[in-house]
C-alpha cells in the first residue's frame, strides 16, 4: 500500500499544515507548470507514477496499484460494501482486470460497474497506455479539477493549487459574480462546473473525465429507473444490507466518530452503526444559543440509544486563534468564501478535540433521494428543470438581469457538458440537478473547507444505494418514506424521538420565499 505521510499537525507550520490541505496534484511529468507554488509546500511528498507525476500533501491519503502498462490511484478514503474490499484492495482490483480498464478512451462497461459499488469520499484515477481518466465518488464530495494544458491534462483537488501550477488567471465574467451581492447569500460557489479560474472545471458528479476524447461521458444514468422489479420492502432491505456492511468495513479498519444532529441525514448514517454501538462514538458542536440547545438535545438522545456523545464548545476558543486560520483559508478555497469567526473557531476546536487519524461520518449524500427542492420550497409541480429553473435554485438572483442572463448560460454548458436531461428514463430531474450540482459543486466545497484537519465521508455516498432512494413514489420521497424504513430496519426505535423539521415561523416564511421566488423570477 502507498499512503500519504501521515505527518502530525505538530511538525508543520499553519502553511503548511491548512494550505490546500489534504490536497494534490497530478500532471503528465512533462506538464510546464510554474514551480513557485512548491517552494511553500516543500513537504509534499512527490510519486511519479506511468508517466504521471503525484504531488501531495502531507496528510493525505492515497493508495496506488501500477504495472507497466498502467495505473490505478484513489486519492481520499473508499470500501466496497458488495464485496467487502477497501482501498487497497480496490485499486489493486481495478489494475487486475484482464480485459483491462480502458476501450477507446473510454472506462469498459465492468470498470463502470464496480465503481458504481464504492462508498466514500475519493478522487479516481485510471491510466493505461499514456490515456487517464478521472472521476470522483458518486456525489462529487471530493472536488476534482481539471485544466487542459497544450494536449495533456492536469488535475487537483483545489482551483487555487491548479491555477497558480498552470499561470490560469480569475475570470472576469464570474468575478463579477462572485462580487455581487447576492452572491453572499447561503452557501456560496460557483454555477455549473465553473472555477474562478479561466480554463479551469469542475469534473463533476456521475461522470468521468478522458484524456483521449477530451470531455466529460456520463455514466449514471445509463438505463431506465426500474420502479417495478422490486417491492418496497425489497427495496429498504437492500438498502438496510448495503449501510449495514459499509458501516461494519469502515468501523473494522479504523477509527470513526459521527458527526451528531437531529435531522434525518445524520439519524441514516448513525443507524446503520447499530451492531457497533456500545463503541461508535457521536459528537455535536456547542458554539451559539441554537446550537447549544440542539447539541443539549442530541446528547439526551444519544444517552437513551447507549451511544457515547461528546459536546465541542467552540466559545473557549479565542478570536486570534481563529483569527489566524483567516488569509491561508481564504486562499485554499480561491477567495470563494468569505470564513466567519465562527467558523474559523469551530476548525480551531475540532483540531484540538477530534483524535488524529479517525475518520468522521456525515450524512452528506442522504437529501439526494428526499425531493429536496420540494421541501425547500413548497412545490410540488414543478415546470421542466431548464436553464432558468437550475438559476433560480442555485441563487436568488433578481437583479442584475445580465448577470442571472449569464447564469443562465453557465448552466446551459452545465446541461450540455454532462449531458445533463433524464425524465425520458423516468427518474426527477430535480432530485438529480440536487444530486449532481447542489451536493457536487456545492456541498463537496463546503465539505472540503471544513474537514482540514480530518478525512471525512458519507455512508450514504454509493451510486447503487442512491439510486435505491430515487425509486419511491414522489409522494413517498417527499415523506422520507424510505428513509425512516431503512432507520427503523437498521435500528428499531431510532426514530422515536422525532428529527428536526422547518416547522418554525422563520423556517415557514424561508419556505414561502423560495416559493413565491421560484414563480415569479421565471423569465
Amino acid at each position: 500500500m502507498n499512503r500519504g505521510a501521515e505527518m502530525t499537525g505538530d511538525s508543520l507550520t499553519i502553511t503548511e499544515e491548512l494550505l490546500f490541505a489534504r490536497g494534490f496534484a497530478l500532471y503528465p511529468s512533462h506538464a510546464k507548470l510554474s514551480n513557485n507554488a512548491w517552494g511553500e509546500l516543500s513537504s509534499w511528498k512527490k510519486q511519479d507514477i506511468n508517466g504521471y507525476v503525484l504531488r501531495s500533501h502531507p496528510n493525505a491519503t492515497f493508495f496506488i496499484s501500477a504495472c507497466q502498462t498502467g495505473a490505478a490511484i484513489l486519492v481520499g478514503n473508499a470500501v466496497n460494501p458488495f464485496t467487502g474490499e477497501v482501498e487497497q484492495d480496490i485499486v489493486d482490483h481495478l489494475l487486475e482486470q484482464e480485459g483491462g480498464i480502458l476501450e477507446s478512451g473510454r472506462l469498459r462497461t465492468e470498470i463502470i460497474d464496480y465503481v458504481d459499488q464504492l462508498t466514500g469520499r475519493f478522487q479516481l484515477f485510471l491510466i493505461e497506455n499514456g490515456v487517464i481518466c478521472a472521476l470522483c465518488d458518486a456525489t462529487a464530495l471530493a472536488p476534482l479539477y481539471y485544466f487542459q494544458q497544450d494536449e495533456h491534462f492536469c488535475f487537483s483537488s483545489h482551483a487555487q493549487l491548479l491555477a497558480e501550477l498552470v499561470g490560469s488567471e480569475r475570470d472576469e465574467n464570474l468575478q463579477e459574480i462572485i462580487d455581487a451581492a447576492f452572491y453572499t447569500v447561503g452557501r456560496r460557489h460557483l454555477p455549473g462546473y465553473k472555477s474562478p479560474f479561466k480554463g479551469l472545471e469542475l469534473v463533476g458528479a456521475n461522470v468521468y473525465f478522458s484524456s483521449l476524447l477530451k470531455k466529460r461521458i456520463r455514466i449514471f444514468p445509463r438505463e431506465p429507473l426500474d420502479r417495478d422489479s422490486r417491492t418496497f420492502s425489497e427495496v429498504v432491505d437492500d438498502s438496510a444490507t448495503i449501510l449495514k456492511k459499509t458501516a461494519d468495513l469502515y468501523f473494522s479498519s479504523r477509527s470513526v466518530l459521527v458527526s451528531l444532529s437531529l435531522g434525518q441525514d445524520s439519524r441514516i448514517s448513525l443507524s446503520a452503526f447499530h451492531e457497533w454501538r456500545q463503541k461508535v462514538e457521536a459528537y455535536s458542536y456547542c458554539g451559539n444559543p441554537v446550537e447549544t440547545a440542539e447539541a443539549k438535545q442530541v446528547h439526551e438522545f444519544a444517552q437513551k440509544l447507549g451511544v457515547q456523545h461528546h459536546i465541542i464548545d467552540i466559545e473557549s476558543v479565542s478570536t486570534d486563534e481563529a483569527s489566524e486560520l483567516a488569509e491561508v483559508l481564504d486562499r485554499t478555497t480561491a477567495f470563494l468564501r468569505k470564513h466567519k469567526t465562527s467558523e474559523l473557531k469551530k476548525l480551531v476546536a475540532m483540531k484540538r478535540w477530534f483524535p488524529q487519524g479517525a475518520l468522521e461520518i456525515k450524512g452528506e449524500a442522504s437529501e439526494v433521494g428526499r425531493a429536496t427542492y420540494s421541501k425547500r420550497s413548497g412545490i410540488t409541480n414543478f415546470p421542466k428543470l431548464d436553464a432558468r429553473a437550475m438559476s433560480n435554485l442555485y441563487k436568488r438572483v433578481l437583479y442584475p438581469r445580465h448577470l442571472l442572463k449569464r447564469i443562465d448560460g453557465y448552466f446551459e454548458e452545465f446541461k450540455a457538458k454532462g449531458e445533463f436531461g433524464f425524465s425520458s428514463l423516468g427518474y426527477d430531474d430535480y432530485d438529480l440537478f440536487f444530486w449532481e450540482h447542489r451536493t457536487g459543486c456545492c456541498v463537496s466545497l463546503g465539505m472540503q473547507d471544513h474537514d482540514i484537519y480530518h478525512d471525512s465521508t458519507a455512508i450514504m455516498n454509493n451510486r447503487i444505494l442512491l439510486k435505491n432512494f430515487l425509486l419511491p413514489s414522489f409522494e413517498d420521497r417527499l415523506n422520507d418514506r424510505l428513509h425512516q424504513a431503512v432507520c427503523e430496519k437498521l435500528w428499531p426505535g431510532v426514530l422515536d424521538t422525532p428529527t428536526s423539521k422547518r416547522t418554525s415561523m422563520k423556517g415557514r416564511l424561508k419556505v414561502l420565499a423560495e416559493h413565491v421566488f421560484f414563480r415569479v423570477n421565471r423569465f
